[in-house]
């Protein structure tokens, strides 16, 4: 499966928002809104990912969130000291607000607010979908993420 995500806000308080679609060939068979930390220049636990159109999401069973899938490629590794790579351990997990994560992304079914921050809402049930969705589909996952029409605030 084929995963797209098309950032449009970059908040230096409330964190880097987008959108997810999930293709299977041509047909979309997911999508969500997505939040993660703003983006401050790939720094570890405290900005979001780099965009890049090649990575690939690996399973992984997280001590904290159980069975999800880990984001390898560019400078994003699975491991800590994985060659070449200053972030590890960027994961899909369920979150709310950006200041719930450490270089993570969190779906969620739509945007909103909670306690006077932007946020995206009902996220357990939203990544629960798409980490089912993922194992119950065989073969390689890729992910790209880009910048689209930014609006920074």
């Amino acid at each position: 499966m084929q995963l797209n995500i098309n950032r449009f806000s970059n908040h230096i308080d409330h964190g880097a928002f987008g959108q997810l679609k999930v293709y299977e060939d041509t047909s979309i068979v997911y999508k969500s809104f997505t939040v993660e930390r703003p983006w401050l220049d790939n720094k570890p636990y405290v900005s979001c990912i780099p965009a890049y159109d090649g990575y690939i999401l690996e399973p992984y069973n997280s001590p904290k969130f159980g069975k999800t899938y880990a984001i390898v490629g560019d400078t994003v590794g699975m491991y800590e000291g994985d060659q070449g790579c200053s972030r590890f351990a960027c994961l899909f997990h369920s979150a709310n607000l950006a200041q719930q994560l450490h270089g993570c992304i969190a779906p969620g079914t739509r945007l909103g607010a909670l306690d006077n921050n932007w946020a995206v809402l009902r996220s357990g049930p939203k990544t629960d979908e798409l980490i089912d969705l993922l194992y119950s589909a065989p073969g390689t996952h890729t992910l790209s993420i880009r910048w689209d029409k930014l609006l920074t605030i």
